[in-house]
């Protein structure tokens, strides 16, 4: 499978029904990768990267916070969901940041203190660094992704669902 449109061909074709719509194809093929989107397969295991702002405490685990590992924009919907690893490069040399727990962070948090993060959490959705950068710096972050486009929508939409999970997600979507 290389599309949207050509996943929704196969399922009408493997299930001998023609009396299914687009939307409710499209609909069954976005609810299996949501229903799969939290487990680990080698191609929702990526890294990114995101540019700390001076003074700024909290950074959106999501695109257009979120880059790629390369700095270039996301697509549409791409956000991390879990974080396993966070470096960033100081003179040449990566320096791993500690993860620590929300509670952590407030016992030593003070908004007069900045400096090159050392410690990160994950809080509602965003990541947490502290002490609180100074100037930018490039967090490099390893994890699982939600891969875009999210949802899939036009006919040429395509991403690694459709393509390395395909089986997978065909199979779900005729289930559903």
């Amino acid at each position: 499978m290389t599309t949207f449109a050509a996943m929704k061909l196969r399922i009408v074709d493997e299930t001998l029904r023609d009396d299914l719509t687009a939307t409710q194809l499209g609909n069954a093929i976005n609810d299996a990768i949501k229903q799969w989107e939290g487990e680990r397969f080698k191609f929702n295991e990526k890294r990114r990267q995101i540019l700390t702002v001076a003074a700024q405490e909290y950074y959106d685990l999501s695109e257009p916070t979120l880059l790629d590992n390369d700095g270039s924009a996301l697509g549409d919907g791409e956000a991390m969901l879990e974080v396993d690893d966070i470096f960033t490069t100081i003179s040449s040399n990566p320096y791993r940041l500690n993860d620590r727990t929300q509670q952590y962070i407030n016992e030593w948090q003070s908004t007069s203190y900045q400096g090159q993060p050392a410690d990160y959490t994950i809080y509602g959705e965003q990541l947490r660094i502290w002490p609180i950068p100074d100037q930018e710096y490039t967090l490099d972050l390893m994890g699982l992704v939600r891969l875009s486009p999210n949802p899939l929508s036009a006919d040429s939409d395509t991403n690694a669902w459709v393509t390395e999970g395909e089986t997978l997600i065909r199979a779900h979507a005729k289930m559903l």
